[in-house]
């Protein structure tokens, strides 16, 4: 949601991102989430579009999402940004 914010305001076309999260379980107790991997996948014909600027801006908001920054703490939330996905 935050990037979709970022992009939206400055004119970005993101259209066709996906979002792929990975949720893997504690092995020793108590059972929780241990780890959301999360993998973001901008198209090809989107990230071609954007500079290192809006990619670095895009980026900056994936990893200071208040979500994931309230979530952090507890769990390991690791951000892949992938640029030029089919």
């Amino acid at each position: 949601t935050v990037m979709g914010i970022v992009a939206k305001k400055n004119e970005w076309n993101v259209d066709g991102t996906t979002i792929h999260v990975e949720k893997e379980m504690s092995t020793a107790p108590p059972r929780r989430i241990a780890r959301l991997g999360v993998r973001i996948s901008v198209p090809n014909e989107r990230a071609n579009q954007l500079d290192q600027h809006a990619r670095d801006a895009l980026e900056h908001a994936a990893n200071t999402c208040p979500v994931r920054l309230s979530i952090e703490p507890a769990i390991d939330v690791p951000v892949e940004l992938v640029w030029g996905t089919r």
